[in-house]
């Protein structure tokens, strides 16, 4: 009873050369072996009951015939194939930190509730794709239960925050509604896919804010007031978008009854001057069929004067 794959070689050479050629061997490649080994506490049974059961087992065994075993390779070497997940550097981990609401080390509460012993053990495996930022219990309960959150989703204007990176980090409900999309959705998609980005692209690069622009979505068919702000402590930029589409409309409705009215105030006006200038024509002829008659009677007196 040996312990080792070696040792059992070296034994068998020896025994060689004593002249012995045929003996049995136990061979126990763990501590302890198959007769006591880590899973037979289950079957109750002592080592010694074991030992001895193995042992009437061999004795029971055929001998074997034409086996060689000096040329079997007894080695095996193992590659260490464990796989090392990268760290975040500090400008990443800040990235990641300020994601999650953690922006002062007061922010950083290291309550567990995630199942990371600290925030920063949590940033890492959010670095990692091993965890989501939405777990982090506090953030998220701020988040849900702030007072502007509630203001931002009952305002009726769309609103949204977008990272440096065009991704939607937050909208409100309706924004929700004009993108057709949930939040869950929102959260992973950009902004590019739904609007055109040049203007969040300028102030993103220039962090120079527009203010009262208006505009035209295409793609939503409205017309909005655009405003978008850089939040320097979030490196995003909040965009509102004020719907402004029925107001338009109905500028647009007035401006053409305005006119209308203008054109059919200068048909009245063109048809004035076309009876004016008739009736001066008529007048005209008038005075001067009276002017000749007039003429060729003074000229009939004068001359009966003279003659």
């Amino acid at each position: 009873h040996i312990d080792g794959l070696k040792a059992c070689m070296e034994l068998f050479e020896e025994l060689e050369k004593g002249g012995i050629q045929n003996c049995f061997f136990e061979v126990n490649v763990c501590e302890g072996g198959c007769i006591k080994g880590p899973a037979s506490d289950k079957w109750q049974q002592s080592l010694v009951r074991a030992k001895m059961d193995l042992e009437d087992q061999v004795a029971y065994q055929e001998e074997a015939q034409g086996i060689e075993g000096r040329d079997i390779e007894l080695q095996k070497t193992f590659k260490d194939r464990r796989v090392h997940d990268r760290t975040p550097s500090d400008t990443e981990m800040e990235q990641i930190l300020h994601a999650m609401g953690k922006y002062t080390k007061e922010d950083e509460l290291n309550c567990g509730a995630c199942g990371y012993p600290t925030c920063r053990a949590k940033a890492t495996a959010v670095y990692q794709k091993k965890a989501e930022i939405g777990m982090c219990l506090p953030y998220a309960v701020a988040q849900a239960e702030s007072m502007s959150n509630i203001v931002m989703d009952v305002t009726p204007s769309m609103i949204m925050i977008i990272d440096k990176d065009m991704r939607i980090r937050e909208c409100n409900k309706k924004a929700r509604e004009m993108l057709g999309v949930s939040r869950e959705e929102a959260l992973e998609r950009y902004i590019f896919e739904f609007l055109d980005d040049k203007d969040i692209a300028e102030v993103l690069n220039t962090r120079q804010q527009i203010v009262h622009k208006k505009l035209n979505l295409e793609t939503m068919k409205l017309t909005v007031v655009e405003s978008i702000i850089y939040i320097e402590s979030l490196e995003s930029v909040l965009v509102t978008y004020q719907d402004i589409t029925r107001e338009e409309k109905a500028k647009e409705q007035h401006y053409n009854l305005k006119m209308e009215t203008v054109e059919m105030a200068q048909k009245v006006i063109d048809k004035q001057m076309m009876v004016a200038q008739e009736i001066a024509g008529l007048l005209g002829e008038t005075t001067a069929e009276t002017k000749v008659t007039l003429s060729k009677l003074r000229d009939s007196i004068l001359f009966e004067e003279e003659d």
